[in-house]
């Protein structure tokens, strides 16, 4: 939610909108944080992407990135954040993780 104000809704002078929704199953969790930002490029979309895909340690990483790295470290694939364009026009960020961890609900 603080990316989402900071990086798109904080020059909107008006009807700015995050919204936040809950998805799941018997296996997973999906958290959905979308906003209607204007700012959001194809390819800003596209580098944020990339730095989720990449694997190198040394690159520098945001506040996504490494929270994209802890949950594949914690939970493996497929698990972890997934970026795309949302309905309203901005960001769409989805946070996936397992419901259950060793027979436990997480």
């Amino acid at each position: 939610m603080e990316n989402a104000f900071e990086h798109s809704l904080e020059h909107m002078a008006k009807n700015g909108r995050i919204v936040i929704r809950f998805d799941w199953s018997e296996t997973e969790v999906r958290i959905f944080v979308e906003d209607n930002g204007n700012r959001l490029t194809d390819e800003t979309l596209q580098h944020i992407g990339e730095a989720l895909a990449t694997s190198d340690e040394q690159m520098e990483t945001t506040g996504m990135v490494n929270i994209h790295r802890r949950l594949k470290i914690t939970f493996g694939d497929p698990f972890g954040l997934y970026v795309s364009r949302g309905e309203l026009g901005g960001l769409q960020v989805i946070i996936c993780f397992p419901r259950k961890r060793g027979g436990e609900l997480v």
